[in-house]
């Protein structure tokens, strides 16, 4: 729960249910187990977390957007080749964790089993896969990929 959304959760009334049915304890689980009416906290969490989304959204498209003019200033089609490729991985590490985030926190008071499959994804495998996707990027560790695959199995 960051600062913002916890002033005004700590303040609603909670009864004696106390058991989150969810895989952590996240904003809209601890909502559940509010007595109160969760309307204004639940309102104010889709405004918090998308407004902090877009914003970053923002910066990060007109960041590729300077980074994309770069990149065909570049006269070589190797260079040219190779930023765009460092740019792809980039990409899909923002995307696999921006995307499940967005789709989770944008849907007030949805906690259904794709949230909670939503959730694990981007708390378990979306930071196992970031070093996975840099480590392919590795010319050595792509040069032993290839001769792990070639090698004939005995």
């Amino acid at each position: 729960m960051d600062r913002f959304n916890l002033v005004p959760n700590v303040l609603l009334p909670y009864g004696m249910k106390n058991e989150v049915n969810y895989i952590f304890c996240d904003i809209p689980a601890m909502l559940k187990l509010a007595c109160g009416d969760t309307k204004f906290n639940e309102m104010f969490t889709f405004v918090d977390v998308g407004l902090v989304a877009m914003i970053c959204i923002f910066l990060i498209l007109m960041s590729y957007m300077y980074i994309v003019s770069t990149i065909l200033r570049i006269r070589s089609i190797e260079g040219r080749h190779r930023a765009f490729s460092t740019c792809a991985a980039h990409i899909i590490v923002v995307m696999t964790c921006y995307v499940p985030l967005a789709f989770n926190y944008m849907r007030p008071g949805a906690q259904d089993l794709l949230s909670k499959v939503v959730a694990i994804f981007y708390s378990t495998l979306t930071p196992f896969l970031n070093p996975v996707i840099y480590t392919l990027r590795n010319k050595e560790m792509k040069d032993a990929m290839l001769k792990l695959r070639e090698r004939k199995p005995q």
